[in-house]
């Protein structure tokens, strides 16, 4: 498993459209290898970034199709969560 990023370039989206798109992807995966873990919103740009876990980028494109949402590109990524480091 590796985590892989989509951006998507939707113009008007507003806050609530993206809360939609996030539930779409979500209900999308149930069922699947592949584990929707967040988006990241960047309405200056008009652009989002969803981040996923999944075996790999074709299983990601399926969610994404089955979602019917629309996206520029996928790309393997390394997720840094900050959550995750330990002070040291």
């Amino acid at each position: 498993m590796g985590a892989f990023l989509v951006e998507r370039r939707i113009e008007g989206l507003d806050r609530l459209q993206v809360a939609a798109v996030q539930r779409c992807l979500l209900l999308s995966s149930r069922g699947t290898e592949v584990r929707y873990l967040r988006t990241t919103w960047l309405p200056a740009e008009r652009r989002c970034l969803c981040l996923f876990e999944a075996p790999g980028p074709e299983s990601v494109r399926q969610v994404n199709d089955t979602a019917q949402v629309p996206f520029t590109w996928i790309l393997p990524a390394i997720d840094l969560d900050a959550g995750r480091i330990e002070a040291r």
